[in-house]
């Protein structure tokens, strides 16, 4: 890869759910906790914004846009939610104002995830949303895009232009980036058997996973589930010590945040995959350091995804980072 690729996005999973995509072809993808961007082939860095009033997402992205060095020729992407939570347009306006080349692309598709774009309209379950008119005037195309295929179409001409692009988008967008810059997609190695405690925190009360928390329950699953509020933590803390197999899984970015630095986590280098958008890493630092961890945002996955999830922690044998 000639140029590195710098990602910024609105919340924990979607920094996760973004950067996965290169670590799939052998890229060392590492999301900070702390806010400061670790020397790897693609920093990635959470500004927990999704939530924040206008003006104070506005600072948080001017400051992460500065920690990252945005205007250096290499390629920036802003990770946004498919759905369009959150203050997009405060968040772009702060990318600008930092540095961000222009002209640049917007496309929040996600065709795995049913997010499409078509006739400049995001189509997403039960939403439609105008893009030229959600961006006014922001100097960034919105083209469309229903399939993988079109994402790929878009990162190459971006590619092929030399633009050094500032894009945004969900990981939808940025997998066709990844494909791009790293051809070669890397089979991971079996997993290797263990019987480790897998752990379930979840703070999303997103109707996808409330579905799937039904779905578990009534499937038997055996895994400890914690719902929770973003000010109670569980009492898995002194458990991290001990986990020598398993892991950890955090559904909603700020439940994610919240969890991984009371851990003292530093941060989180990405390994996988268990479905589209629901990435495996490792935790780096705290005494949970090299623990296997599964993130997703409220509203991805089917409805046994928590099996999945924890099919795949239970397989995982601690291994330093």
């Amino acid at each position: 890869m000639t140029h590195r690729f710098k990602i910024l996005a609105d919340d924990l999973t979607g920094a996760c759910d973004t950067g996965v995509a290169f670590a799939l072809r052998g890229l060392r993808a590492i999301v900070s906790l702390d806010g400061i961007p670790l020397e790897c082939d693609v920093p990635v860095l959470s500004t927990g914004s999704r939530n924040d009033e206008p003006d104070i997402a506005y600072a948080k992205v001017r400051t992460a846009c500065e920690r990252l060095d945005i205007g250096t020729k290499e390629l920036f992407y802003k990770k946004i939610d498919s759905t369009l939570r959150g203050p997009i347009v405060a968040e772009l306006q702060a990318c600008l104002d930092a540095g961000a080349r222009t002209p640049g692309v917007f496309c929040p598709a996600f065709p795995e995830q049913g997010r499409t774009v078509a006739s400049g309209q995001l189509r997403a379950p039960g939403l439609r949303v105008d893009l030229p008119n959600l961006l006014g005037a922001l100097p960034l195309e919105a083209p469309d895009a229903s399939t993988a295929g079109d994402l790929d179409a878009i990162a190459a001409r971006m590619l092929a232009e030399g633009w050094f692009p500032f894009a945004a988008g969900s990981a939808g967008l940025a997998r066709a980036f990844a494909a791009r810059l790293a051809p070669e997609r890397v089979t991971p190695a079996p997993l290797e058997l263990g019987t480790g405690r897998v752990i379930l925190c979840i703070g999303s009360d997103h109707p996808v996973t409330l579905a799937q928390i039904a779905h578990y329950r009534e499937s038997g699953g055996g895994a400890e589930l914690h719902t929770i509020r973003f000010d109670e933590l569980p009492p898995i803390g002194s458990a991290l010590e001990s986990m020598q197999g398993g892991g950890l899984f955090f559904c909603g970015g700020d439940t994610a945040a919240y969890l991984c630095t009371s851990f003292g986590a530093r941060a989180i280098q990405l390994e996988g995959e268990v479905a589209p958008g629901i990435p495996l890493g490792r935790l780096i630092g705290g005494p949970g350091h090299g623990l296997a961890v599964v993130t997703k945002s409220g509203g991805f996955g089917k409805p046994d995804t928590l099996t999945c999830v924890v099919d795949v922690l239970s397989a995982q044998n601690r291994k330093n980072v």
